[in-house]
């Protein structure tokens, strides 16, 4: 018998601009995600690129980037676009253009493994975490 799983904090959400996968996104007023800057606290991270549909007819069929797309925004492990590098183990903080790098304001996670390609696995934080200040492990007062 297999072991049931669980899991919360996956948001669909319609691409503001054209959105590379691995990058933290932020939601504006009206439910439209683009990338998160250096400054901004994250809705999630995405794992698949998407791009703004614009008006299409009924029945339009067409191969391309997706308009919808899937915004994690739970406690979990996955890779994101890093701007320099970062070690196993360094806090991970959000940086320009939904990418993540070893210092700044907004501190996102824990690196699981150093960066690789651009790329680093990180131990994203659960959004209540970062919620506030340093009584519960939040991104400011540390």
């Amino acid at each position: 018998m297999s072991n049931p799983t669980f899991s919360t904090g996956d948001l669909t959400r319609k691409a503001g601009t054209l959105i590379e996968k691995f990058h933290l996104v932020k939601e504006d007023a009206d439910g439209v995600v683009t990338y998160a800057g250096a400054a901004d606290f994250p809705l999630g991270v995405i794992t698949e690129s998407a791009e703004p549909g614009g008006d299409r007819p009924d029945d339009y069929v067409a191969h391309g980037l997706p308009e919808l797309i899937r915004v994690g925004t739970s406690q979990r492990v996955v890779k994101i676009t890093t701007n320099g590098t970062i070690g196993a183990g360094a806090a991970v903080y959000a940086a320009a253009n939904g990418e993540v790098a070893a210092s700044g304001s907004v501190k996102v996670g824990i690196a699981d493994k150093a960066t690789v390609g651009g790329l680093t696995r990180v131990h994203l934080f659960h959004p209540s975490a970062l919620i506030g200040g340093s009584s519960n492990g939040g991104a400011e007062g540390e």
